[in-house]
Protein backbone atom coordinates (compact mmCIF):
# COMPACT_ATOMS: atom_id res chain seq x y z
CA UNK A 1 0.00 0.00 0.00
CA UNK A 2 3.06 2.42 0.46
CA UNK A 3 4.25 1.75 -3.14
CA UNK A 4 0.38 3.42 -4.05
CA UNK A 5 0.97 6.41 -2.08
CA UNK A 6 4.50 6.78 -3.56
CA UNK A 7 3.13 6.86 -6.97
CA UNK A 8 0.40 9.03 -5.71
CA UNK A 9 2.77 11.60 -4.30
CA UNK A 10 5.07 10.96 -7.74
CA UNK A 11 2.12 11.47 -10.41
CA UNK A 12 2.68 7.80 -11.36
CA UNK A 13 -0.52 5.95 -12.62
CA UNK A 14 -1.43 2.87 -10.68
CA UNK A 15 -1.12 0.50 -13.63
CA UNK A 16 2.49 1.19 -14.25
CA UNK A 17 3.13 0.73 -10.56
CA UNK A 18 0.96 -2.94 -10.26
CA UNK A 19 3.17 -4.15 -13.47
CA UNK A 20 6.31 -2.81 -12.05
CA UNK A 21 5.22 -5.02 -8.78
CA UNK A 22 4.55 -7.74 -11.62
CA UNK A 23 7.66 -7.78 -12.83
CA UNK A 24 9.78 -7.22 -9.81
CA UNK A 25 8.12 -10.03 -8.11
CA UNK A 26 8.30 -12.43 -11.62
CA UNK A 27 12.31 -11.86 -11.30
CA UNK A 28 12.67 -12.73 -7.86
CA UNK A 29 10.59 -15.70 -8.15
CA UNK A 30 13.79 -16.61 -10.75
CA UNK A 31 16.74 -15.50 -9.50
CA UNK A 32 16.33 -16.45 -5.63
CA UNK A 33 16.17 -20.11 -6.65
CA UNK A 34 18.72 -19.80 -9.55
CA UNK A 35 21.13 -17.93 -6.65
CA UNK A 36 20.23 -20.71 -3.69
CA UNK A 37 21.07 -23.38 -6.32
CA UNK A 38 24.50 -21.68 -7.35
CA UNK A 39 25.90 -21.54 -3.90
CA UNK A 40 24.71 -25.15 -2.82
CA UNK A 41 26.56 -26.57 -5.86
CA UNK A 42 29.51 -24.14 -5.92
CA UNK A 43 30.68 -24.47 -2.22
CA UNK A 44 30.81 -27.80 0.22
CA UNK A 45 28.83 -26.73 3.07
CA UNK A 46 27.12 -29.61 5.63
CA UNK A 47 29.23 -32.22 4.78
CA UNK A 48 31.65 -34.02 6.86
CA UNK A 49 34.50 -34.04 4.49
CA UNK A 50 33.87 -30.17 3.42
CA UNK A 51 35.99 -27.84 5.03
CA UNK A 52 32.75 -26.11 6.83
CA UNK A 53 31.50 -29.21 8.86
CA UNK A 54 27.86 -29.01 10.65
CA UNK A 55 27.62 -29.57 14.37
Amino acid sequence: MQDFKTGYLTLSSAKSMFVSQLIGTAMGCIIAPLTFWMFWTAFDIGSPDGPYKAP
